[in-house]
């Protein structure tokens, strides 16, 4: 679980850099919201 959510803010800041480089890939961005999203259920599941 804490591994997930460690992966999850690795990954959003890889996208959020490469956004300010490169502005942006939305496949990138789109599966960053949707890790988000998941990381968002399984948290509010989980407490």
């Amino acid at each position: 679980m804490i591994l997930y959510l460690i992966l999850v803010d690795a990954f959003m800041e890889t996208n959020f850099r490469l956004k300010r480089e490169t502005f942006g890939n939305p496949n990138r961005s789109y599966m960053a919201i949707f890790a988000l999203v998941i990381a968002l259920v399984v948290v509010t599941l989980w407490f």
